[in-house]
């Protein structure tokens, strides 16, 4: 079995509505954000997918969201876990209502209020947060279950499939840190670092594993193990963090 090994770097498209809100002192969550139902065809079969986006709104919380995007847009895919709304499709209406009132809902508020006013403030230890951060570097096969390649995205992360709600909060922070470095003139030295790394790992199972399944699987787990002790990406994270703490809901110890 041949192996291909390459890195990708997604996110979606959003679209913004212009919409008027009301401001209150602690604003409720869903006039913000939205959600749309899409369809494609798959041979012979109409599939749905959802996709989440910010509404762009002239209030302060509007300023506040659009100043820090990647974050908000994160905690909001998350918390609704799209994947559980799609189940309801074609009904795009009960879709709505449904994400309205989870986004409206005690946890998605409160973790809300605290990305927008950054506060109060939770303390952490990096240890903590370098576990969270090295998910986002994920393994996966491509289509022609043949390759594969580290993804850096919104969906496509180790919480996937292992959804971790505890953790919502500073995942949605370190996507917008992680996804910035990446944004930067030169490549930061963490992704440098994953780009090497990821052919070595995969290598090392190369012939040792049943199928390409089980490869990916004890790849994935060496490549977070590496990122989690990763000296680049936590000299990184730690610059950014003192960079942002004004606008952060958690301090690192």
């Amino acid at each position: 079995m041949k192996n291909y090994v390459f890195l990708v770097l997604f996110f979606g498209i959003i679209s913004h509505v212009f919409v008027s809100c009301k401001t209150t002192e602690k604003p409720v969550t869903h006039p913000y954000f939205t959600i749309r139902l899409d369809t494609f065809h798959s041979g012979n079969q109409i599939k749905y997918y959802t996709r989440t986006a910010i509404r762009k709104t002239e209030d302060s919380t509007g300023r506040v969201i659009d100043r820090h995007k990647k974050r908000f847009q994160y905690f909001v895919r998350h918390c609704v876990q799209n994947k559980r709304l799609k189940q309801y499709a074609p009904d795009s209406l009960k879709i709505k209502n449904l994400f309205d009132q989870t986004l409206d809902s005690k946890f998605c508020s409160r973790n809300f209020q605290k990305l927008l006013y950054s506060r109060p403030k939770d303390t952490l230890a990096m240890e903590e947060v370098m576990k969270v951060a090295s998910r986002f570097f994920y393994l996966s096969k491509q289509r022609d279950n043949k390759s594969v390649a580290i993804h850096i995205c919104s969906g496509l992360n180790g919480y996937k499939d292992e959804s971790d709600p505890e953790s919502l909060l500073l995942q949605s922070l370190l996507f917008e840190a992680i996804f910035e470095g990446m944004m930067q003139d030169s490549l930061p030295a963490y992704y440098k670092e994953v780009k090497g790394i990821t052919p070595e790992i995969v290598h090392k199972y190369k012939g040792k594993t049943e199928d390409i399944d089980s490869l990916v699987y004890y790849a994935r787990r060496d490549i977070f193990r590496s990122m989690q002790t990763s000296q680049n990406l936590e000299r990184y994270l730690k610059e950014w963090f003192q960079k942002n703490k004004d606008n952060l809901p958690v301090i690192i110890r």
